[in-house]
């Protein structure tokens, strides 16, 4: 990941204060630290849970689960091929794999929400 950051950096010279190696970009650590978990299916920590509570979403019944996508790509991907549904269809804390805080599939549930 390092590598790709530091091309960025070197293609787009503005981008060094976000990539660079001591960015001070975090703004909450322990949601962070619960997203990596999440990504890499460990297990989360009791502050970690409790960061991540207003996130939680039950699975209805009636709903499918999909298998994730290889990326955030194919995922968009795949989402665009599909009928829309009338009623939406969440997994816990899918919604989380798309972004940090402020990503975009992040700020359109929290608005629906």
């Amino acid at each position: 990941m390092r590598a790709l950051f530091d091309a960025c950096i070197k293609k787009y010279p503005g981008m060094g204060h976000y990539l660079d190696e001591d960015a001070a970009i975090v703004h909450s650590p322990v949601f962070e630290s619960a997203m990596i978990k999440i990504t890499s299916s460990r297990t989360l920590s009791g502050p970690e849970l409790k960061t991540l509570e207003p996130f939680r979403v039950s699975t209805g019944e009636g709903t499918q689960e999909v298998a994730p996508a290889a990326d955030f790509a194919s995922e968009v991907l795949r989402q665009a091929k599909k009928p829309r549904r009338a009623q939406r269809t969440m997994v816990d804390y899918n919604a989380l794999l798309c972004g940090g805080p402020h990503g975009p599939l992040l700020t359109t549930m929290l608005y629906l929400a």
